[in-house]
């Protein structure tokens, strides 16, 4: 429990000191967080972590709002 409340401070840090962080159309900044770490398969445990914190963050985004985090500016500019 404690690897992923870390993970979640890692991707708050991650994401207010990298305000123009690319994003992959319709998952989001937090899909594509989750998405890098899965497909890169760290070592680093906190690295591990930060990817299951964006992972869940997308999931409640999704179910609370119908969107992934960090993708409703581009449904509403469209």
């Amino acid at each position: 429990m404690q690897g992923v409340a870390l993970g979640g401070l890692a991707y708050g840090l991650l994401v207010k000191n990298w305000p123009a962080m690319p994003k992959v159309p319709g998952v989001g900044r937090s899909g594509t967080i989750a998405l890098a770490v899965y497909f890169l398969k760290p070592k680093n445990k906190i690295v591990q972590d930060l990817g299951i914190a964006a992972a869940a963050i997308a999931g409640y985004s999704f179910g609370e709002t119908g969107t992934v985090s960090g993708d409703s500016d581009e449904i509403l500019s469209t």
